[in-house]
């Protein structure tokens, strides 16, 4: 481990636990959120990897980040640039490590990635991991190639998520990874699906 990740681990346990942000009505418990994919779903059905996929998450708290942001959802699963699995045998493990190379890269001050929205889909996310996640403060991220992708993605959350159980759910926008212009649809989902995301 670097010096720099040993920096940040600390970092990351000295952090207060107790709630005392707000951003107006999103509450963290801190100001230390993570990005989009890091840590997959914040939970997965893995016994050696339990935060799906995520090596660093075997050393973290995750309880005491100020919120832990979910790898993007979109209406159906999506294999994207990366993959939708989360349980691999430990044979498998070089082909993981190859996958996590073409689509992750180290830079000054953190990592860039190109994952292209891989995901479980948002049914699957909300029945089989959501649950396992209530202890986290969690901002559940979301993304879609329409308007209507997203009103369908926020009904499902405020259909399946009491309110008061998240942070927020996160409109990704602006993915350079899935090759789509999303000037054209912005206006349309800031006045659809922003109104229909109102109970969180």
């Amino acid at each position: 481990m670097s010096v720099a990740q040993e920096r940040n681990l600390r970092l990351v346990r000295d952090v207060p636990s107790e709630p005392g942000i707000r951003l107006g009505d999103i509450r963290l418990r801190n100001r230390l959120v993570t990005s989009s994919s890091l840590l997959g779903y914040g939970v997965a059905n893995a016994k050696l990897v339990p935060y799906g996929m995520s090596p660093i998450s075997q050393f973290v708290p995750l309880e005491r980040f100020g919120a832990i942001t979910t790898r993007t959802l979109t209406v159906e699963p999506r294999e994207g640039h990366f993959t939708t699995r989360d349980v691999w045998p430990l044979r498998e493990l070089p082909a993981l490590l190859k996958r996590y190379g073409q689509a992750l890269r180290q830079v000054d001050g953190g990592w860039l990635n190109a994952f292209g929205w891989c995901n479980v889909g948002i049914d699957a996310y909300l029945r089989d991991y959501y649950p396992r996640t209530r202890g986290q403060n969690t901002i559940i991220s979301v993304g879609g190639f329409s308007a209507e992708d997203f009103v369908t993605l926020v009904d499902r959350i405020n259909a399946a998520v009491p309110g008061g159980e998240i942070a927020a759910v996160e409109f990704n926008v602006s993915c350079h990874n899935v090759n789509f212009d999303f000037n054209r649809i912005i206006e349309s989902v800031l006045a659809e699906a922003v109104r229909a995301a109102t109970t969180r």
